[in-house]
Order: structure tokens, then sequence, then C-alpha cells
């Protein structure tokens, strides 16, 4: 994937993805590493998704920023997880995708209030809690805080949320919720918090 010609930008969750899965592996197997493959790593992540979201953040019209629904939280999540992944390395670079984002995730949490529902039904909300999770994790790993994401009104209730969707036969369908039922192990966390 670091040789792909770009990570599907024009759908820009794609590149999120990519960007976190390369932060992933970057970070958890830092010192495993050899010097070559870690300058690959950064360069792909600086050419085929920071830069870009530096230039999405200052796009005229770029939407997924300032919604309160999956891309938000997935976008901005994966850019932070690559930023942070980073920081050491392209340090100006890394702190303006990291505030940007920080203060992008700020119209996605209110979503949450006041019990923990998601507006999108149980398949987007286990996606954006994923993502949401996982930034909050990366800040506490990169910072020591998660600058207070963790105590967004009705976050600490949304892991009931997948509960009263279930029914006897799967899930109820709401939203893109196609039914089935959903397992999300981030509610692993919630009970560890």
């Amino acid at each position: 994937s670091g040789n792909f010609p770009h990570w599907n930008n024009v759908h820009y969750l794609d590149t999120s993805h990519m960007m976190a899965a390369f932060a992933v592996a970057y970070d958890w197997c830092f010192d495993a590493w050899k010097p070559d493959q870690l300058n690959f790593m950064e360069e792909k992540m600086v050419k085929h998704a920071l830069s870009l979201s530096y230039n999405e953040y200052r796009r005229q019209g770029c939407w997924w920023p300032v919604v309160n629904i999956n891309w938000n939280a997935v976008c901005n999540g994966g850019t932070m997880c690559g930023a942070m992944a980073l920081l050491d390395v392209y340090p100006e670079v890394a702190s303006v995708m990291i505030e940007n984002a920080k203060r992008a995730m700020e119209y996605v949490m209110p979503t949450y209030y006041p019990e923990g529902a998601w507006p999108e039904g149980g398949g987007y909300w286990r996606y954006a809690l994923g993502y949401v999770v996982r930034t909050i994790m990366s800040f506490r790993n990169t910072f020591g805080t998660d600058f207070n994401f963790a105590k967004a009104p009705g976050l600490d209730g949304t892991g009931w949320y997948g509960t009263y969707l279930a029914g006897s036969t799967g899930m109820y369908s709401i939203g893109d919720t196609s039914g089935g039922f959903i397992d999300n192990p981030h509610i692993m966390w919630f009970a560890r918090e």
C-alpha cells in the first residue's frame, strides 16, 4: 500500500484509514523497523495523507471537518493518528494537523449527547466510535491528556447504545444499520474507564 500512487483522496475516508494503519504500524513497531523502512513510511504518510489533510483543512468548502457524522470522527481521527506518529519527525506539520483535527473533533463529540446514541445507526456508531476511542488513547499516550474528549457529554453512556438497538434476531434497522448484530470491541475501553 505504500507503493500505491495515492490513497484514494477523492474518498477521504480511505485516505484516513491508510494513514491510521500506517501510523499504528510505524509507532507500535518503531524499534523493529530499519531506518530505510521508517523513512519510507514517513514519506508515504506525508505525501499521501498529511499534506493532503493540510490542504483539506484550508480548502473552502471542505465539509468533513465540520460535520457531526462518522466522516468527521474517521477523517480527523486518522489524521491525528498519523500526525502524532510523525510528531518527532515533522513537528511543524504534525502540530498544525493535530490542532486542526482537534478543533474539528469538537463538532462531532456533542453528537453523543445526551445518552450516547448515534444518529446514523449502529453500523456507523461502531465505525465512528472506533476512531473516537483511538484518538482519545493516542492523545493520552502522546500528550498525557485527552483534552477532555473522554468527558464529552453522553459519551460515557454510548456503550449501551448497541445493547438498546439489539433485538432477538439482530439490530433494529435505523439509519444505515443493515441488521445482524454489531460487535464493538471498543466497548471494552469504556468498561476500563
